[in-house]
């Protein structure tokens, strides 16, 4: 079957842009959009939060009141005395942007002459992800990711072009080809689920309380608690994946008039080429925490 094996159950030809006979026409366009959370989720902050605690303890039949916060602690956090032992981290604030851009450029030409006819189409794609460093009063904390650990984001590129030759008054070659190349990029996130990364350092972020952990220390040592991962350090520290997708879809078609042998005989070979390919790179790495105790 022409089609493929796939074929036999029916196929949809779609016919792309063509060229013209005439002089070449060039059309371009920019178009940028945002996208934002409609909602994001509220936390109390890290005095509050550690008086509700008390409040459970309180309540709590059985429950250790040495585990309650002091009243001087619980005004370090408020004051931020000593953000390394008393932190207060909004942990959205300092790691998530409010709005995320995309841009898309695209330009078409088409034109030719009385023996070929041509159409060419590119287009660029780049949507940029939803974390950023916003240290704010955190001075001693980077304002760039750096080389550990990436952003999301997503670039396309796209091409297409169509031309057509009058070979002779009979036999007319088109050529048809298409292709794109993808580049997309995702944090690392957690050991063991690369590929989910950028999932996994939202929900750090809202699993992590706010007096959880400091940022990261004065010194540069990271911060972290026994099973409960920074957020910080999953986006800047463990790494991140690229995955490329390289596409190609080529085709070749010959029409030829055969009215030399009887008037509306026609004959068309057709012949299709398709090329894809995907690579990914990984890249990950261990980290090393600590934890101030006083």
């Amino acid at each position: 079957a022409v089609y493929g094996v796939r074929g036999a159950n029916g196929v949809i030809l779609i016919n792309t842009r063509r060229g013209f006979d005439g002089p070449a026409k060039i059309d371009a366009r920019y178009e940028q959009g945002f996208s934002f959370a409609s909602k994001r989720l509220s936390f109390v902050d890290a005095a509050t939060r550690s008086m509700l605690y008390n409040e459970a303890i309180d309540a709590t039949a059985g429950a250790s009141v040495a585990n309650k916060f002091s009243e001087a602690e619980i005004e370090a956090m408020r004051t931020q005395s000593d953000p390394e032992l008393y932190p207060d981290v909004d942990w959205q604030k300092l790691l998530m942007k409010d709005v995320s851009f995309s841009e898309k450029v695209s330009a078409n030409i088409s034109g030719g002459g009385k023996f070929a006819r041509y159409f060419t189409a590119l287009s660029f794609y780049n949507q940029d992800g939803q974390y950023k460093l916003n240290p704010g009063q955190y001075d001693w904390v980077p304002s760039e990711i750096g080389q550990y650990g990436k952003n999301i984001n997503y670039k396309r590129y796209n091409f297409r072009t169509n031309v057509d030759m009058d070979i002779t008054t009979t036999t007319v070659v088109s050529v048809g080809l298409q292709g794109n190349v993808i580049e997309n990029t995702t944090p690392f996130g957690d050991s063991g689920e690369i590929t989910n990364g950028s999932n996994n350092i939202y929900r750090d972020i809202i699993n992590a309380a706010p007096n959880a952990m400091p940022v990261l220390f004065k010194d540069g040592k990271l911060a972290a608690r026994d099973g409960l991962n920074n957020p910080y350090n999953m986006l800047t520290q463990r790494g991140f994946a690229q995955t490329m997708e390289n596409a190609l879809r080529a085709n070749l078609t010959v029409d030829q008039d055969l009215k030399f042998i009887t008037e509306g005989l026609t004959a068309k070979l057709v012949y299709a080429y398709d090329y894809h390919n995907t690579t990914v790179e990984e890249r990950s790495r261990g980290i090393n925490f600590f934890q101030a105790t006083g």
